[in-house]
């Protein structure tokens, strides 16, 4: 979900988002509760989890050039860009 708002009002309407409550959403497969992680940087719930060079590793390995992983699986924020690995 997107929130517009005029330009001048971008600063409030950050100080409402970041003080709303988590977000708690219900599994589908297990209908167990969770909450929603959010970045640490800007609050945003636009996040993704994963190595994103999997696929690149997937294919060298397959031509037989063998490349050390990096980092490890962390969490990226679509907003701010965000990296981090969760404790």
């Amino acid at each position: 979900m997107k929130l517009k708002v005029r330009p001048e009002d971008a600063g409030q309407a950050r100080e409402v988002l970041a003080s709303a409550p988590p977000l708690i959403m219900q599994d589908s497969q297990t209908g167990g509760f969770y909450q929603q992680p959010a970045c640490p940087r800007c609050n945003s719930f636009d996040i993704a989890f994963g190595d994103r060079s999997a696929g690149i590793k997937l294919v060298a390995l397959q031509a037989g050039i063998p490349l050390p992983s990096f980092q490890e699986p962390h969490w990226r924020c679509a907003e701010c860009g965000a990296r981090w690995v969760e404790e």
